[in-house]
Formats: structure tokens, C-alpha cells, sequence
């Protein structure tokens, strides 16, 4: 789905309460709250993510991940 298809806009805010915490317990989708010009609605977004990407996100940075292995 491109952004056009899902109502998503330039300028608009995404926001992801407990992206850490579902990233450690390994969830495959997260709700979040989109924010636009026409209000805010709740999505559920697919997080399929494999163990090193992970890790990587956890770490912060694919450099921070090298430098920690």
C-alpha cells in the first residue's frame, strides 16, 4: 500500500507507544497513532521483523549493534 492508498500525508505524525517493548517481546504488529491535518485515527501496523533486525533496532543503530557483538 502506498502512502496515497493508506491516507498518510507529508507532514503528518506517527506515533508508536512502546516500540521498545514490543520489539523485545518480539510482536509482529504495534498500534499507533496517526496524526494529520484531518485529526488523529488508530492503525495497527505489521512489524515483521527477523532476530538480527531486532537487535539491530535495540541497539539503536546498525553501528552500535556491530560495536556490541
Amino acid at each position: 500500500t502506498d502512502a496515497a492508498e493508506s491516507g498518510i500525508e507529508q507532514g503528518d505524525l506517527l506515533v508508536l507507544r512502546g516500540i521498545r517493548t514490543a520489539i523485545t517481546r518480539g510482536d509482529t504488529s504495534i498500534h499507533a497513532t496517526l496524526i494529520g491535518k484531518s485529526g488523529e485515527r488508530e492503525l495497527t501496523l505489521d512489524m515483521p521483523l527477523t532476530d538480527d533486525e531486532r537487535r539491530i533496532l535495540l541497539a539503536g543503530c546498525l553501528i552500535n549493534y556491530y560495536k556490541e557483538s
